[in-house]
Parts: C-alpha cells; structure tokens; sequence
C-alpha cells in the first residue's frame, strides 16, 4: 500500500490500469494476464512503497528544518529521499 505523503496515487492507478489493458490484449488466459501484469508493475510497486517509507521516515522522524532550507538545499534532500530512483512511478504514460 502507497501511503499518502507519496501523492503518486492517481497517476499510480492510471500506470497500473494501463498495463493491465495492455496485458488484456496479450493473454490468453487470467492467470496469464496476472503474471504479466506481477512482472510489469511489481518492481514499480516495490520502489513506490520503498519511497513512501523513507519519505514517511524523513519528514516524520526526521523532519528537516524546512524554513532554514533554500532551493538547492531542498533539491539535495528530495534526491537523497529518491535513493537514486529516477522519481516516482515506474511507468511513462503514452497519450
């Protein structure tokens, strides 16, 4: 489960529906369509829930002095929360 403070949920929800459609269209039987859709959306589930607990630790337990903070330092301490994932997701949206 995403916790809330990941604010990815609505454009998770629309990566996953569309690599279930896309799976849709692929498999032959449900089983099928669920191993696809575990091997396109797991490791982006994974990282999401990951992202969301170290965001829940930094801004909870270890709440930096957001007021002390300039642009470049709040740029600094977004990129350590990514942990050198590219950002949030796992899935581009084609339109």
């Amino acid at each position: 489960m995403v916790r809330p403070h990941n604010t990815s949920g609505a454009a998770k929800a629309l990566q996953d529906a569309t690599a279930l459609a896309d799976g849709w269209r692929r498999s032959g039987s449900f089983e099928e369509l669920l191993d696809g859709y575990h091997q396109a959306r797991g490791a982006a589930g994974r990282e999401l829930v990951a992202l969301a607990r170290r965001l829940g630790r930094a801004q909870v337990e270890r709440t930096p002095a957001w007021a002390a903070m300039d642009r470049e330092a709040m740029a600094a301490w977004w990129q350590g929360q990514l942990d050198g994932a590219p950002g949030i997701g796992g899935r581009a949206m084609a339109p």
